[in-house]
């Protein structure tokens, strides 16, 4: 399925379709004959060459008579009710028409059909059956890791609607910018939708379900919409942003004063210990580590979590295999912000 901007691209577009078909057919099966209505961009001299050189029969149906080609109008109405559909469960501008066609095609491909012994259209054309495990609730709310955030306080997922599948990654198109973006790093909140006040997600915050599986990895490009592997998530926590907060020329007194009114005796601990202690920064080794005064908190904190990996059986001892290399690891050092000040933690990354 591709989308055309002009009637002008019908003949480069049938003749990519036509390549990419006689390529994957593993019979040598080619095209025969096409049937089309009377539009001018089926009967240029180009494209009459092309069907002649080719030798595919062209069937033309009579001007105003669509009965002639009812396969191909009865598909095309399936996929508009679907569309439509589509739209207005996930409450999308009309503009998205052809992203929720791609998808719809998508889905009708790997849909059982009785006229093919309930088989799927891609299984009977390249004899293997589809994975499907890509596919979520389209124009369901999503969100996705930020990169660049300006600072380290600014939210680390950008709000967007699931609009496409990938190969190995996922489409979603962001209300704000009106932009269509490819992640393989993104939290679905499969079934959820906008609402009619939710058009602009630029200023909504994600909950504390996504805020606790925000992606790490960086956003890439989509190689292929054909099929995809599912998406990777890795938790990791951020300090939530007071709204409506006046600036103030002192950072540790402007932190105090956005927590001080709902926070916590423990919660205020940490604060004053980062405000404080964390001047200095987080040990970023395992010799920093221990240099530090509280050396001892973070030694029992490197014990313990490696009891705990090894309870789990994460990993097993074995010999290097000839040619190849030892993955380092290391310790990644952060206090515990749920706890008390004096409390530290470690994370042991392969």
């Amino acid at each position: 399925m591709k989308l055309l901007k002009a009637r002008s691209e019908a003949l480069p577009s049938f003749r990519e379709v036509k390549a990419l078909l006689e390529n994957q057919s593993k019979s040598g099966d080619k095209i025969q004959r096409l049937r089309t209505d009377n539009a001018k961009e089926y009967t240029s001299s180009e494209f009459k060459r092309l069907l002649a050189d080719s030798g595919i029969r062209h069937e033309l149906s009579a001007p105003y008579t669509p009965q002639q080609n009812g396969l191909a109008e009865r598909i095309n109405r399936t996929l508009l009710n679907k569309v439509r559909a589509m739209l207005f469960q996930a409450n999308l501008p009309q503009t998205l028409w052809g992203e929720a066609l791609l998808a719809a095609v998508f889905i009708y491909n790997r849909s059982p059909h009785s006229y093919l012994q309930y088989k799927t259209p891609y299984e009977a054309r390249l004899s293997k059956k589809p994975d499907i495990s890509n596919i979520k609730v389209w124009g369901s709310i999503s969100y996705l890791k930020q990169p660049n955030p300006a600072s380290k306080l600014d939210s680390r997922a950008t709000s967007g609607v699931l609009v496409g599948f990938g190969h190995n990654q996922y489409k979603v198109y962001i209300p704000s910018t009106s932009k269509l973006l490819f992640t393989r790093d993104i939290t679905i909140l499969e079934g959820q939708f906008l609402t009619d006040g939710d058009q602009n997600l630029a200023s909504s915050k994600p909950t504390s379900q996504v805020d606790a599986n925000v992606p790490t990895e960086p956003i890439g490009k989509l190689v292929d919409l054909e099929t995809t592997s599912g998406a990777s998530h890795r938790a990791t926590s951020e300090v939530p942003s007071v709204a409506g907060t006046p600036a103030s020329p002192d950072p540790d007194a402007e932190t105090l004063s956005q927590h001080s009114s709902d926070t916590s005796a423990d919660e205020l601990a940490f604060l004053l210990f980062n405000s404080v202690e964390q001047q200095d920064k987080d040990p970023i080794s395992y010799t920093e580590a221990m240099q530090r005064p509280n050396k001892a908190n973070w030694q029992q904190a490197m014990q313990k979590e490696i009891a705990d990996l090894s309870a789990q059986n994460t990993w097993q001892r074995t010999k290097l295999p000839p040619n190849r290399k030892v993955l380092k690891g290391r310790w990644v050092y952060k206090p515990s912000s749920m706890q008390m000040a004096q409390s530290t933690s470690s994370r042991l990354d392969g």
